[in-house]
């Protein structure tokens, strides 16, 4: 690849006919960041915070169409530029750019892009053109145009449609509490949630709601397979079940607490995956180490356990002595 200076220079339009120091400027001020395949550069719906420049490699730009069926909008290569219209409008973006292979991308500050725009009438006469055909581009197939502007009665795909009837369980596995959805797409009044708490302590209790009714049950002080074990007997129990059996189940899904910025929608699980997630435990270890213990990865690091325990009592406890002084003061002030 060209020095990031003279391939602005010479491949993007906006900046075409810019003075070297202007664009070396340019170049000073912002941050070239990587970004491997499938990982999100900026998402659809939130601010736009730079105007981004695809040095190399290819971006995709798409949004989530109704039933969450992802709907490609575009695909941007080298010397491609994105961001505009939302920098120009102060609307959220109405795209996810998500990079399709290995990509470079200059990620241009907003404060700097608005002061080019004051300095370099031009650019606001190439950045609106590339704004309308853009938009022209959308405009003319109905179901990019809705895509992107689509603000429906099911924005996240919830009301689960599929090509086939599933029967889903998503399971959201912490460190003392097991969380669990069912969903049955060919039948929504069955569907059933619940959760089991104070796994590992005394007063383990599973609570359960579906279309029969609401059960709230004490369990003996359990651990994570007991809580997993109670979950499915509830979920095939002729008075509070909505599956005779786990066989059922068609889809199994597990909520992470933090996917990064590769990991951004549903994704299989693979031994690959699982090893790159791994690679995420800093984020949140303490629920994470339990999270791969499910996942039959992993052991639990009693160092790491402890010390992240001790910083969650620690700034419990400074919580409280805040809330108190506060209160103190705003009484004395009454």
């Amino acid at each position: 690849m060209l020095d990031p200076t003279t391939f602005i220079k010479e491949r993007v339009g906006v900046f075409k006919g810019f003075p070297a120091d202007r664009i070396k400027q340019l170049v000073d001020g912002s941050q070239i960041r990587s970004f491997e395949a499938s990982e999100a550069i900026a998402h659809q719906g939130t601010e736009a915070t730079h105007f981004g420049v695809v040095l190399s490699g290819t971006v995709s730009a798409s949004a989530l169409a109704d039933g969450a069926a992802r709907q490609t909008l575009g695909q941007l290569k080298a010397g491609d530029t994105f961001g505009e219209a939302a920098l120009m409008t102060g609307n959220p973006l109405l795209a996810d750019f998500i990079a399709e292979s290995r990509c470079e991308v200059l990620l241009v500050p907003v404060s700097l892009f608005q002061s080019i725009l004051v300095a370099e009438p031009g650019v606001i006469q190439h950045v609106s053109r590339t704004v309308a055909d853009r938009m022209k581009f959308l405009l003319a197939d109905p179901a990019k145009t809705a895509a992107a502007l689509r603000k429906g009665d099911d924005p996240y795909g919830l009301q689960l449609k599929g090509e086939r009837p599933e029967k889903i369980l998503v399971i959201n596995c912490g460190s003392s509490s097991l969380k669990y959805s069912f969903y049955d797409t060919a039948n929504e009044s069955r569907n059933a949630r619940g959760h089991v708490d104070r796994i590992g302590l005394e007063g383990t209790r599973i609570s359960h709601r579906g279309p029969k009714g609401e059960l709230k049950r004490d369990l003996e002080k359990a651990d994570s397979a007991a809580a997993f074990k109670a979950m499915v007997a509830e979920l095939t129990s002729k008075e509070t079940g909505v599956i005779s059996g786990a066989g059922e189940v068609s889809v199994v899904a597990h909520r992470v607490v933090h996917g990064g910025e590769k990991f951004t929608e549903g994704t299989i699980l693979t031994d690959e995956l699982i090893t790159q997630l791994e690679a995420l435990n800093p984020l949140a270890p303490l629920v994470e180490m339990m999270r791969f213990l499910f996942l039959g990865r992993g052991e639990v690091n009693a160092g790491q356990y402890c010390c992240s325990s001790a910083i969650a009592i620690f700034l419990f406890l400074a919580g409280l002595m805040i809330f108190q002084r506060t209160e103190r003061t705003f009484i004395d002030t009454v």
